[in-house]
């Protein structure tokens, strides 16, 4: 706005020197300012907990709104629009849940499109908000932040929102909104010049749901705060934060991390794990060959940490040492693979993702075998001609993992040389469910005599493997 005042003033002084009245300036003025492009804002954020992907079209124009994912602002010109909100079922069919609305989009408009509910009960809130320009000339002072709130979570009835500093004890702090399914609050003005600390708590209760950890406020924007369903270790919720450019992580939330580790090292019967020296006890003890533990939480302070693995119970003689990184807040697969005799044991941390969606499965498949080299990994119907199906997991090398989401049915998987199509493993029979979630993992025989093996995790009916 600063500059359009100053194109103005130019104007005035331009046009008073050639002799042009005050009308004449003041139409010039309008006339220069109808030359901007007149734009309002959109935004659209998938709430729905089990959902796929949506496909959002509106203006023209095509966005993709996965769960919590939050897409940026974008600018789109004023005028008439129809919104259309779908998805693909499992058979590859358009399903629409939104058909052609009608909405009206203006200048000063920036507008948030909230999908909540489920599938089968879909519920769109559209939040209109008018532009931070157009409540102040000068918009969003840089050492100001504008936030607000969205509570998309539906394991908890009702919360306290509180936005502290890092070191605030709750029991002196008021929340600063409390929030029911479904609703959100208005914007307020903040200062983004301390760290703050985002708590969640149950109506009423200081007992904390959620914790961001400290974090700075974006300077000279408009925030959005959405609780949302939370599908890592112990559930429950989290908050994601969205600025004009999309969604930004916390650096440091305070949400428990979980692995679970296999042993695909073909020539140890076992071994013991340990997250940094070996003079502690180890993470995992005499873990067997081709077994794979149940996930374990850990502490912050192992997010990045280097791993020893050893014979069970002998600490100074090293199978495999490496640096590893986690995520904090996620559930994940450490595989060890290789073989130790020729020196070739790897460590990978693979992300497990395990949220459920409503009417399909997920499959994650990983290459722990280095007896298989690269590989194609095919789930077809036992009675298909596996060269009439493309790999859902392609080119996969020891350490590779991909994830395919398939309609729910009876499978066979084969495992593939890359290179020349030859079967490395399979056929292996897989009862995929509506909604299961599964991990097929691909190791050499005990031994290490070069044949190769599969194991099948069935996520879906035992959430603790």
């Amino acid at each position: 706005m600063r500059d359009k005042r100053l194109i103005h003033i130019a104007l005035y002084f331009l046009l008073t020197a050639c002799g042009a009245s005050d009308s004449d300036i003041e139409e010039s003025a309008v006339e220069e300012e109808n030359q901007i492009p007149r734009e309002g804002e959109v935004r659209f954020l998938n709430l729905i907990p089990d959902s796929p992907d949506l496909i959002v079209g509106y203006a023209a124009q095509q966005f993709t709104a996965p769960f919590a994912g939050g897409s940026a602002l974008t600018s789109i010109l004023v005028g008439e629009y129809e919104l259309d909100v779908v998805y693909t079922d499992v058979n590859g069919d358009t399903e629409f849940l939104v058909e052609d609305l009608e909405r009206s989009l203006f200048n000063e408009d920036q507008d948030t499109f909230l999908f909540f509910g489920s599938l089968d009960n879909f519920d769109l809130q559209i939040v209109e908000q008018i532009k931070a320009e157009f409540l102040d000339e000068d918009g969003i002072e840089g050492d100001d932040a504008e936030i607000w709130w969205v509570m998309g979570a539906t394991s908890v009835p009702a919360v306290d929102v509180y936005l502290t500093g890092p070191g605030a004890n709750l029991f002196d702090a008021a929340p600063v909104s409390t929030l029911l399914p479904r609703g959100y609050t208005e914007v307020s003005v903040t200062s983004s010049e301390t760290e703050r600390r985002i708590r969640i708590t149950e109506q009423g209760s200081v007992e904390v749901l959620y914790d961001s950890g400290p974090f700075e406020l974006t300077g000279g924007e408009r925030t959005l705060f959405a609780i949302v369903d939370y599908f890592g270790p112990d559930g429950g919720i989290e908050v994601v934060q969205l600025i004009d450019s999309g969604r930004l992580d916390f650096p440091s939330p305070v949400l428990p991390t979980a692995t679970r580790v296999v042993n695909a090292v073909s020539d140890q019967l076992s071994f013991d794990v340990y997250f940094g020296s070996t003079n502690q006890a180890p993470f995992v003890a005499d873990l067997n060959f081709g077994a794979i533990t149940k996930y374990t939480e850990f502490d912050d302070e192992n997010l990045n940490t280097s791993i020893n693995v050893t014979p069970p119970g002998i600490v100074d003689r090293f199978i495999h040492e490496s640096n590893l990184d986690f995520v904090a807040g996620t559930f994940s697969t450490l595989v060890i693979a290789g073989n130790s005799a020729d020196d070739s044991v790897t460590s990978t941390v693979i992300l497990d993702t395990r949220r459920r969606i409503t009417d399909r499965s997920r499959v994650q498949f990983i290459n722990a075998s280095a007896n298989a080299g690269v590989v194609n990994g095919v789930l077809s119907a036992p009675a298909q001609p596996v060269d009439d199906v493309a790999p859902q997991f392609a080119n996969q090398s020891l350490g590779g993992t991909e994830t395919a989401i398939l309609p729910p049915s009876t499978y066979d998987f084969v495992a593939l040389n890359s290179f020349n199509g030859t079967f490395v493993f399979g056929p292996l029979r897989v009862e995929l469910a509506p909604g299961g979630i599964y991990t097929i993992v691909l190791t050499d025989v005990e031994g290490g005599g070069g044949g190769t093996t599969a194991v099948l995790l069935d996520d879906f009916t035992s959430q603790e493997n």
